[in-house]
């Protein structure tokens, strides 16, 4: 300990060495001592008014022009990011669960905004002229020095140090040493000083139900120093040390020079303390934020402050703030509020003039960090609250004074929610943000400033007090909150919280009487220090063991994780490295615990720069690894693009597609009536009735579930005339009125073999253009039905926009549907060149799939129980065929969809179809029933067009889950097929969109490059080069098996394009788009996706 001769001066060199700022005067003598106390007879009842403005020794403050702009960068980076919080990050993760947490998130970012006002006013240095003398004041100075259970060692350098420090001419001083431990040492060693101005007082009556033993102490030598009857004058001063305080010489000639101001009633001084190392301060005893920061800003303020020691107060405001409050156990905060109210100034001397102890056990620590947070907690939660006062302070006084119940309250309530997050994010999957690029930006902004504004006007030795003060708030969170638990508690139940006095190092070594001996002797015994020291670090090492634990379990599964942009993968990683700085303050404080201070500082410098490593990475991750934010509306407008580069016939002067023109401008009829329009289904020019009116029906009805996602993208009027162009020509195929009295409708338009052996612009062809058609003697049951269902569903379409062409397509699709049923057949055994590449397996789905949808147009139960029938026809068919085939959805098995259909048409109440469209979408979200998932978690069925196959089961799964308690997983599975699709698996799957998006689609306009009256090149089809023209928003087949090498290869399979192909993928981006942005998180952490799909069932 360091120890003060009563007969020398604290030097340089002394100073040094506990002194953290090095800033100290020098002594040279002594003053006498001072004489009896004297009172005054006058008697005022508030602050007397300020001091003139040219008075030099007026305390002065001022606006810091530079504090004001950093705090005002802060304060937009801080509006910013909780505006990206609130508007952009609250879907992801369950919404309760992610308001929780933002709610804590504010909570803790508040500290930050009242930390930063400390920065916007500044002390103006006095100027005092050279020479010029100070007021001569004959101040009467009263020292208490209050002690219990410290022991002589400690207390008598106290109170020499305090009896010897200079003082300014004409000041009086006397010592009181206010023993409320009745030591009988420390008596006589006063009385062995033979000095007048020290003073022993001992024997106070301690009254029952006491809180604050200090303040009641003060107090009971105040009021008999200045009794009620007497009037105190303004140059009665009394300085405040703890017995273990120990001032430098020139303490009272600086400190004092503040009170030459009259409106200045209390001047408060650093602490520094002897006993710590300041590079392994894990405690936070230095608490350099606090005195070089924040009481200089307050300072700024005029606001007064008090730490219980170091300080001195003007009697008189002292006295007519009622002495020490004793309802808190924060009697010095107490006692500074009420002297604010009554409208005095405080004042702040930034130099350490008084040295003391820390607390040198952890329990100790605990327990003063604890007192501590019980008196501010006590203030906080009473009727004395600053906020409650008058108009003698300010607004921004009030806020200040509240700012350290606020802190206490923060670290209690965020610091474990904090430590939660994290294990959450990693055991259960779920992490309360969304995390996007918006958010990384606001993030990295706000993480800027906020360090900015941390480390604002402190010097480079200062940084590593930054994270001590952090490290502290870990260390100290239980011990706050069961301080705020138990102060509240025994507000509500009216019970008393004591004062419990902090051991100093003698005091705790220095044991006289036999029972302490006995006790002594059992605190040294191996099994008490186990229970120790459970009962110190017992929520610490819970701390450490879970969050290693969550790291270790975190880092396991980041290294199985084969798709390493997800959402998921950036929650993993941050949770990992929030657990592992999380770990870091348990560890220090375990191994001060188990080794002290050995080779304490080297791991203290190893985690501090490992922190600032886990803030950089987690910055960077979210940058680097997060997850490309697809503009689903925008892919919506790109597929209907593709579209119109399918078109055929008189192209509209507005056709977005400019080297597309007019093309197959004499297609007929047998019969001579105009077949020109419609789509080219492929990469040729043959159209395809029975693909066409499947994917007509698919964009329609995405029209009619998510009308919004059209609107929101304004491609309503866009995807209406993509219906029109289709329904125009199925309207067309319908031949029956130039045939007469029989019955015809159009199948098809061109020949496969003619088509495939040119290779050329449509605008280009002249090859013989066959028409294939079926008859009521040549039926096409599965024809008729699916365009039935085409036309009913855009009928619906165009029922607000056109009734009159609504009602035609209605009139069509039911005179279509009559003729299926009434004559069953297959349109591919009439058709015989449609076989190659629609050969159609079934019937009954496609009447079943017509009769539902005229039943949703027009309402008729006929047409639902004839759908009921049809569907229960087909039902056998596909559970004996192959267990994939059976499980798809696409233009040749309309059965889910009908199931689907079905089951609305119940009010989702009917169990059969409940079943059994459950049983499709948990075929397809589980490996299952001839359904296989890459590694990358891309569900697929067969080599034949798995990615439209997985798209058009991704439509049922997000009906399904929208409109039943069916779980949200189903639909988190069909966005992660479309982005898969998109280009989360590894590459884009979609023209002209997304990361290494297909260059060589198979498409003969595409490929052949320049205007629609140019020819195509020889050795267009074979090429190496990419396609001359971007056919914008056409999917291709992928490869055979998805996660395998897509080879973007024009003259291979996997590069092929079609209408059906597009149909669901235009679905789910629509409904996506009505989505918006933030599902992906949403499904990612809220439904537990990745590891739904690591399981064998759906979370």
């Amino acid at each position: 300990m360091f120890k003060l001769d009563a007969n020398a001066s604290m030097g340089s060199e002394d100073l040094d060495a506990y002194n953290p700022m090095g800033i100290h005067g020098r002594q040279t003598s002594f003053p006498p001592a001072p004489t009896s106390p004297r009172l005054s007879h006058v008697r005022r009842v508030s602050a007397p008014p300020p001091a003139p403005k040219n008075d030099p020794w007026r305390k002065q403050t001022a606006w810091s022009i530079s504090g004001c702009l950093v705090y005002l960068c802060f304060m937009a980076s801080w509006g910013f990011y909780f505006y990206v919080r609130i508007r952009y990050t609250l879907t992801g993760g369950i919404f309760p669960y992610a308001l929780v947490i933002l709610i804590f998130d504010f909570i803790s970012a508040s500290s930050m905004v009242v930390h930063g006002l400390s920065l916007l006013r500044r002390r103006v240095p006095r100027e005092v002229l050279p020479g010029s003398p100070p007021p001569q004041k004959e101040y009467i100075i009263r020292v208490l020095i209050p002690c219990y259970t410290e022991s002589l060692e400690i207390v008598k350098d106290t109170i020499l140090a305090a009896a010897n420090s200079l003082l300014p001419d004409k000041c009086l001083r006397t010592v009181y040493v206010l023993d409320d431990g009745k030591d009988p040492d420390k008596a006589a060693w006063v009385a062995e000083q033979g000095r007048d101005d020290i003073v022993y007082r001992s024997g106070r009556v301690r009254e029952a139900g006491e809180t604050n033993g200090k303040a009641c102490n003060l107090n009971n030598t105040l009021k008999w120093l200045y009794p009620a009857d007497k009037c105190v004058s303004d140059e009665e001063l009394l300085v405040i040390f703890d017995a273990d305080m120990v001032c430098t010489p020139e303490f009272f000639v600086k400190i004092i020079a503040e009170l030459y101001d009259p409106q200045v009633a209390l001047v408060l001084t650093p602490q520094a303390f002897h006993n710590y190392d300041p590079s392994c301060d894990i405690f936070n005893h230095s608490n350099l934020i606090y005195w070089q920061i924040s009481l200089p800003g307050v300072d700024g303020w005029d606001n007064v402050s008090c730490t219980g020691t170091n300080f001195v107060v003007r009697a008189r405001a002292a006295q007519e703030a009622g002495f020490f409050p004793t309802y808190t156990l924060g009697e010095d905060m107490a006692l500074a509020l009420e002297i604010q109210k009554a409208g005095w100034k405080g004042a702040y001397v930034k130099e350490y003039m008084a040295v003391g102890e820390v607390p040198e056990t952890i329990r100790n620590a605990f327990m003063q960090k604890s007192r501590w947070c019980k008196g501010g907690m006590q203030i906080f939660f009473s009727k004395h609250n600053a906020v409650l006062a008058g108009r003698n302070i300010s607004i921004m006084q009030k806020i200040i004074w509240n700012t350290s119940g606020l802190a206490y309250l923060s670290t209690t309530l965020t610091t474990p929610v904090f430590l939660i997050v994290p294990i959450v994010g990693v055991w259960a999957g779920y992490f309360p943000l969304e995390f996007s690029r918006m958010f990384a930006l606001a993030f990295t902004i706000y993480a800027f400033m906020s360090h900015v504004l941390l480390y604002f006007c402190h010097d480079w030795r200062h940084i590593r007090s930054i994270y001590f003060s952090i490290c502290a708030a870990h260390v100290f969170w239980f011990a706050y909150a069961k301080a705020c638990v138990n102060t509240i508690v025994a507000a509500i139940l009216k019970r008393q919280i004591k004062f419990k006095t902090t051991e100093k190092t003698v005091m705790a070594s220095t044991v006289t009487d036999a029972a302490n001996k006995a006790k002594a002797k059992l605190r040294d015994t191996w099994g008490h220090h186990l229970w120790i020291n459970i009962q110190d670090l017992w929520i610490h090492i819970v701390v450490l063991v879970i969050s290693l634990a969550t790291a270790i379990v975190g880092i396991i599964r980041l290294a199985s994780e084969a798709n390493f942009k997800q959402i998921q993968t950036i929650s993993i990683l941050v949770s990992v490295g929030w657990c592992i700085y999380n770990l870091m303050a348990p560890v220090l404080l375990v191994w001060h615990k188990l080794f002290q201070n050995r080779f304490l500082t080297p791991l203290v410098n190893f985690c501090a720069g490992l922190s600032t490593i886990i803030v950089v990475m987690i910055i960077i991750i979210i940058w680097v690894i997060l997850p490309q934010e697809y503009n689903y509306g925008n892919i919506l407008g790109q597929s209907l693009d593709f579209y119109a580069a399918q078109r055929s016939g008189y192209l509209p002067a507005d056709n977005p597609i400019s080297w597309r023109g007019n093309s197959a401008l004499t297609d007929v009829s047998p019969t001579g009536s105009s077949l020109v329009g419609g789509y080219y289904d492929n990469a040729g020019a043959v159209k395809y009735t029975f693909p066409l009116a499947a994917a007509t029906t698919i964009i329609a009805w995405s029209m009619l579930e998510h009308s919004k996602g059209y609107s929101t993208a304004g491609l309503t009027q866009y995807g209406l005339d993509t219906l029109k162009w289709s329904t125009d020509y199925l309207l067309e195929c319908n031949l029956q009125e130039t045939f007469g009295s029989d019955f015809a409708y159009v199948a098809q338009v061109g020949s496969f073999a003619l088509d495939a052996a040119y290779w050329g612009k449509p605008e280009q062809m002249n090859m013989s253009r066959p028409v294939g058609f079926i008859t009521r003697a040549n039926p096409g049951s599965d024809l008729l039905g699916a365009s039935a269902a085409a036309l009913a569903a855009s009928a619906m379409a165009f029922e607000d926009s056109a009734p009159a062409y609504a009602a035609q397509l209605t009139d069509l699709a039911t005179t279509l549907y009559n003729e299926g049923a009434a004559n069953l057949g297959y349109y591919s055994l009439t058709v015989n060149d449609s076989q190659i590449l629609y050969n159609s397996t079934s019937y009954f789905d496609d009447l079943a799939w017509g009769a539902i949808w005229l039943y949703k147009r027009t309402g008729q139960e006929q047409y639902l129980t004839q759908a009921e029938t049809y569907y229960a026809a087909q039902l056998p068919f596909n559970n004996n065929s192959d267990p994939g085939t059976g499980m798809v959805f696409n233009w040749n098995n309309k059965l889910p969809g009908v199931a689907y259909l079905l089951l609305e048409a119940s009010g989702f109440q009917n169990a059969s179809y409940y079943y059994l469209v459950n049983n499709f979408v948990q075929s397809w979200t589980t490996p299952d029933d001839g359904i296989s998932r890459t590694p990358k978690y891309a569900s697929w069925v067969s080599p034949n067009s798995p990615l439209m196959e997985s798209a058009n089961a991704g439509i049922i799964a997000w009906l399904f889950s929208s409109n039943t308690a069916a779980t949200g997983f189903y639909k988190c599975w069909a966005e992660f097929q479309m982005r898969y699709i998109l280009g989360d698996g590894h590459r884009s799957y979609v023209v002209g969109e997304g990361h290494e998006a297909p260059l060589r689609a198979q498409h003969k306009g595409a490929s052949c490059g320049g205007p629609p009256d140019k020819m195509c090149p020889p050795g267009a089809k074979y090429s190496a080069d990419p396609n001359p023209h971007v056919l914008t928003g056409a999917l291709v087949d992928g490869p055979q098996k998805p996660d395998d090498v897509y080879d973007d290869i024009r003259g291979l399979d996997n590069s092929k394009v079609s209408l059906a192909q597009n149909s669901g993928f235009t679905f789910l981006l629509a409904a996506l788009s009505e989505q918006g942005q933030g599902t992906f998180t949403h499904c990612s952490q809220s439904h537990g996706f990745i590891y739904g799909l690591h399981n064998s069932s759906p979370v």
